[in-house]
């Protein structure tokens, strides 16, 4: 059993679970996004409410400077705009792939899972007028 303990995020401008793997065709390397605006939950959202989601692709070496996104849904509360810029998914992506391979690397890597196999479950938000990217938990999915 353990307690988290995070601050309180005052001016969250979107927030989202990312899992790294591709929950709908695990044999295609990309993170599944799944991202809302504000304090809307992503989770168990209210009523008629979509979030973004997205496949951040991984497959090629420059995922990160040439990012392939595709997107599933599109949030219905933000004006047909993406939750987040491209820049900013690619940042999280950046984060997304460090943590899976600290963990990876430092914990799972004498299993049964490969690293292929292996998926990272990870809470974010971007908080503020600079949308500063915050790590809230992360944990073996």
């Amino acid at each position: 059993m353990g307690i988290l303990v995070h601050r309180s995020f005052s001016d969250e401008q979107a927030n989202g679970v990312a899992i790294t793997k591709n929950i709908y065709f695990p044999y295609v390397p990309a993170y599944t996004i799944n991202v809302q605006i504000k304090g809307i939950s992503v989770v168990s959202p209210p009523q008629g409410f979509i979030a973004d989601q997205l496949l951040f692709h991984v497959f090629n070496s420059d995922a990160y400077q040439n990012p392939a996104i595709e997107f599933i849904s599109h949030s219905n509360v933000n004006d047909g705009i993406s939750v987040l810029t491209e820049a900013e998914t690619a940042q999280l992506a950046r984060w997304l792939t460090a943590i899976k391979q600290r963990f990876y690397y430092s914990i799972f890597k004498n299993t049964q899972l490969d690293y292929y196999q292996f998926a990272m479950d990870v809470e974010f938000k971007f908080d503020g007028p600079d949308r500063k990217l915050y790590i809230k938990q992360a944990r073996p999915y």
